[in-house]
């Protein structure tokens, strides 16, 4: 049962939805010239979801408790993962409100019954470069 689909309408009369532009995150290619891993992604999808701030136990669960850089909790009906070694992927992209976020932490996998809870961490990247575009090793540093 999704209780986030049942619960999502009351929760939009104090903290609304908003729209979302999602990039699932593709296997990376290896760029013969430079040595660079490439990050490539699926066309995007949009979705309504529910962002949220951080709360004090998202935050000792991820270990940022002095964390010094812009991340947001989002809610999403449907399943979003993070950065993934094993599979060469980086991390999901999320686009809204003018800015690009990245999937750093599946924070609650509720999969089985269609919501998750993910941990974003604010890019500085445009959202007017396209994600497929990445060229420049040190823009897939995360900081």
């Amino acid at each position: 049962m999704n209780l986030h689909a049942i619960v999502g309408p009351i929760i939009n009369m104090v903290n609304p939805s908003i729209e979302v532009r999602y990039y699932a995150s593709m296997p990376s290619v290896l760029d013969e010239n430079t040595g660079c891993q490439i990050p490539k992604y699926a066309p995007p999808i949009h979705f309504i979801a529910q962002l949220q701030p951080l709360s004090q136990q998202d935050l000792q669960h991820v270990g940022s408790i002095n964390q010094q850089r812009q991340t947001k909790a989002l809610c999403l009906n449907g399943t979003a993962k993070g950065i993934d070694r094993s599979e060469l992927k980086g991390g999901d992209l999320f686009e809204f409100n003018g800015k690009r976020w990245l999937l750093t932490q599946q924070i609650e996998d509720w999969n089985q019954a269609g919501w998750c809870k993910v941990l974003l961490t604010e890019q500085q990247d445009s959202v007017e470069t396209s994600p497929e575009g990445y060229q420049d090793c040190s823009e897939n540093i995360i900081g």
